[in-house]
């Protein structure tokens, strides 16, 4: 086809988009190029509107998927609460409270600290283990099987904040054993065999998953195995 009766064909497409949606209205005379600019920035402005959404993503636990580099250390990372004793007072020992912190999607910061600790004072005593989201993260505090969907349909905790009130079990605690004085005993463990621990990364609107992989026995001594999430 000839270069002229190219263009011709294209003025009159442009000329009669831009009569339809914008100059018909009006009662005026297009111009092609400004028809054409405005045409240009209505696609622009829909594509940007596109990228934009939210992303529906669901994981499956345990699963390795795509934007998603595992870790799995040769061997289980630990932590427990630790006891310290004075040389000069080794009958008078205090518990310390132990932390673990992960970098889940692997840009260099902790998005996630694991607390071991064990209490003993005038409002309760007993081991604890508890943890806390950081950097957009949120988890959930139910242990989940391989296989199990992560998606937004679980209930999600973003709670960064330490309980005010010691013995006192909150979202954010994932196993206890309290002797307190008003109640007597309770405690609450779901973590006894290796399960996935859900997490989830909001940054505007997208929204990423990933799991940990880990145990607690009494309470407070926790063994992680892998961790994955998608950056």
């Amino acid at each position: 086809m000839p270069p002229m009766q190219t263009q011709s064909k294209l003025y009159f497409w442009v000329k009669s988009c831009c009569n339809t949606l914008i100059l018909y209205p009006m009662n005026l005379n297009p111009n092609p190029l400004a028809c054409f600019l405005v045409l240009a920035s209505l696609l622009f402005i829909q594509s940007c509107k596109k990228s934009n959404e939210p992303e529906t993503v669901e994981i499956k636990a345990g699963a390795v998927v795509s934007g998603m580099e595992p870790v799995e250390p040769p061997s289980p990372l630990r932590l427990v609460a630790k006891q310290e004793c004075p040389d000069s007072e080794p009958d008078n020992c205090t518990w310390v409270t132990t932390s673990m912190s992960l970098d889940l999607n692997l840009d260099g910061s902790t998005d996630i600290i694991f607390y071991s600790q064990r209490y003993a004072n005038a409002i309760a005593a007993g081991p604890t283990l508890k943890v806390y989201p950081l950097n957009g993260f949120s988890f959930c505090n139910k242990p989940l099987q391989a296989g199990a969907t992560i998606d937004d349909k679980l209930s999600w905790i973003e709670t960064s904040v330490a309980s005010p009130m010691l013995g006192t079990p909150d979202d954010n605690t994932l196993a206890y054993s309290f002797t307190r004085w008003v109640d007597g005993k309770r405690e609450q463990n779901e973590w006894l065999e290796p399960a996935f621990f859900a997490v989830r990364y909001k940054a505007g609107r997208r929204t990423t998953y990933g799991w940990v992989k880990l145990k607690i026995e009494d309470f407070n001594k926790l063994s992680v195995y892998s961790w994955g999430c998608q950056k």
